[in-house]
């Protein structure tokens, strides 16, 4: 718009079309991972694009926009939303919004500052998500449908502020700025909003920490009526006092002289007064008003003492989690979580206000390892059937509900507020056999476990330092009847898995030694075998695994490992089609004989990547040359 209106509408299209070069370049020069993504996951919840509840959840309101650039506080998120999301922490230090209002003002006419307050003001209308009633119709938009934690954006406007801070510094240098009105205007600003920030933390300092009489009646129904959320929302009394005790803590960490984060707030603030008074009063001039309102500004940022985050010590970071079993060796078989042990109740009601927030997040910490996260990479500890809930396929994430996993996006029965115990552990006893099915050999919970087919082998306490003051048991079970990773299969049932899974699962359930195929395998099936097989242990490298077997009859060779785009099979060097084996494994139909079985995983969508990736290399040399020899006339 700015080249129309300075020059032709022909220019203007020229740098519209070198624009479009761009975009169109940047993107193939990141082809060779943006297809391999699109591909690999286009069968997974993200592959059309996210529901406005879920692409929302996250979202700032705007009350927390304004406190997160006016308050340093680390607990004033937790407060408000009942949660801590770190992308809500947006300080930049209480100077920097002030400096960029100090650009607005007085650069208006600068295109760049014209260009990074539109940065700001877009990055906020999605950060607000729900808040805003621009974001559902951004929503819409091809792309911004795949975004969700709307509260991330505000990097990019923390990015446009930062920048506009550095367009206000630079100012502060010019002649006759330091008695503009613009400065006036903004040392009037600083000095309410430093005795607004002093009358708030002297009256919450009194209230909070001084005058029970005048908190009890008022202050304490706020908090149990707005904050806290009454009496009725909590199974017991005592974790509706305990909640109400912490929530009350944190009020008076981020609010009154009981924390630090108000104390540094009431410092930085007064040496602002002092230095803006003696900037206008010509004390101070440019070049010393930047040096003085720079340190104040990296002293404000690097002190903040509500952004630090505590450090695992060493110990904890090299323990291990309880063991599984003496004679688990290698990864032959698989583990299943079937209820998180970190509860949410253990790290908030139970422990009240007696834990600080740093011990609070190494607890989380401790937890979050004794639970045996996903092991994505499958290259250390034990293999879980658990995935990234986001990527995973549709199918395997309604498998692992239906066996009451939380990993999913579609939630299980384990932790389903609707059923009981008894119902949900009646659940599991008629859905167990096909957990062992898919190899898996293990369970881990945090509650018992008391059904048939499953065997104790460990019930221990997650080792916890003694400041915690809770308890968190954690068992370990052992499937009587499970499947190892590879076995052959010589009775099966061929399904449609584009039907109702809930049907085939239960289907599968009713009896899992039979498995589910996709399609006819090409070989009859046997009800006995004249021999045995031979089953050798399973090779596997980064990229590739291979087995030798020896079948007495033709089969189907079921090996229990992820099926997803890009597995590539060959049976003694020839290719060879995959079965889609109950719905999160796969398979090979194999005649009688010995045979050598090797699978290699090319991510797809790679080759094309990779050649529209260099080709647009290729590309950036002779744009280099034209940009070279455009800068030169």
């Amino acid at each position: 718009m700015w080249t129309w209106r300075e020059k032709d509408l022909l220019a203007a299209g020229c740098l519209g079309g070198w624009l479009l070069i761009a975009v169109v370049v940047g993107l193939a020069l990141g082809a060779v991972r943006l297809l391999p993504t699109i591909e690999t996951t286009s069968l997974s919840a993200r592959a059309g694009g996210l529901d406005f509840e879920t692409a929302a959840q996250g979202s700032v309101a705007p009350w927390n926009l304004a406190l997160g650039y006016l308050h340093p506080s680390f607990e004033i998120p937790r407060v408000l939303n009942e949660s801590l999301n770190a992308e809500e922490l947006l300080y930049l230090g209480l100077l920097t919004p002030l400096l960029a209002l100090l650009a607005l003002i007085v650069g208006w006419r600068h295109r760049v500052v014209r260009f990074l307050a539109l940065v700001v003001a877009f990055a906020w209308l999605l950060a607000m998500g729900s808040y805003s009633l621009g974001f559902p119709l951004i929503q819409q938009l091809p792309l911004f449908g795949f975004f969700r934690q709307p509260a991330r954006f505000g990097l990019v406007a923390s990015f446009g502020i930062a920048f506009l801070a550095a367009f206000g510094f630079e100012m502060l240098r010019r002649p006759g700025m330091a008695t503009g009105r613009p400065v006036a205007l903004l040392a009037r600003a600083w000095t309410w909003l430093a005795g607004l920030l002093a009358v708030g933390t002297l009256a919450a300092t009194i209230v909070l920490t001084g005058f029970a009489f005048l908190i009890v009646p008022y202050g304490y129904d706020f908090i149990d009526r707005e904050v806290v959320g009454s009496e009725s929302r909590f199974l017991t009394a005592e974790r509706y006092y305990r909640t109400f005790d912490q929530l009350y803590a944190r009020l008076e960490s981020a609010f009154s002289l009981a924390g630090s984060t108000p104390r540094q707030l009431l410092v930085v603030t007064a040496v602002g007064v002092v230095l803006i008074r003696q900037y206008r009063r010509g004390a101070l001039r440019g070049a010393q008003a930047q040096m003085g309102f720079g340190a104040l500004l990296a002293a404000d940022l690097l002190l903040a003492p509500g952004h630090s985050i505590p450090t695992v010590p060493e110990a904890w970071q090299s323990g291990q989690p309880l063991p599984i079993s003496e004679s688990e060796q290698g990864r032959e078989s698989r583990l299943f979580s079937y209820r998180a042990q970190a509860q949410k109740f253990e790290l908030s009601t139970v422990t009240g206000d007696r834990l600080s927030r740093d011990q609070r997040m190494l607890l989380e910490w401790i937890f979050l390892k004794a639970t045996y996260a996903p092991n994505l990479a499958l290259n250390a500890g034990p293999a879980t059937i658990d995935g990234y809930e986001n990527l995973m396929p549709q199918t395997t994430a309604r498998f692992l509900a239906y066996v009451g996993s939380e990993r999913a996006t579609v939630p299980g029965f384990a932790t389903d507020t609707y059923l009981d115990e008894e119902s949900r552990l009646a659940l599991l006893q008629a859905r167990v056999g096909v957990l062992g099915a898919v190899n898996v050999r293990y369970i881990t919970s945090g509650v018992p476990l008391p059904i048939e087919g499953l065997r104790e082998l460990n019930k221990d306490l997650v080792e916890l330092p003694t400041w915690a003051g809770v308890e968190q048991p954690l068992f370990v079970y052992e499937l009587e009847r499970w499947q190892p990773s590879v076995w052959v299969a010589r009775d099966w049932t061929v399904v449609d898995m584009s039907g109702d899974l809930d049907l085939l699962l239960d289907q599968f359930a009713a009896m899992p030694e039979r498995p589910l195929v996709s399609r006819d395998p090409g070989i009859p099936r046997a009800q006995a075998i004249g021999g045995s097989d031979v089953i050798t242990p399973v090779v596997r490298e980064p990229e590739s695994l291979g087995v030798s077997v020896e079948l007495a009859s033709p089969g189907v060779v079921v090996i229990n490992e992820a099926l997803s785009p890009g597995w590539i099979a060959a049976v003694d060097g020839q290719p060879a089609e995959l079965l889609e084996i109950n719905m999160v494994a796969r398979g090979i139909a194999l005649p009688a004989g010995v045979h050598q079985i090797t699978m290699r995983f090319e991510p797809p969508g790679l080759a094309a990547g990779v050649i529209v990736s260099l080709a647009a290399t290729g590309l950036l040399v002779p744009l280099l040359a034209v940009a070279l020899w455009r800068e030169r006339l």
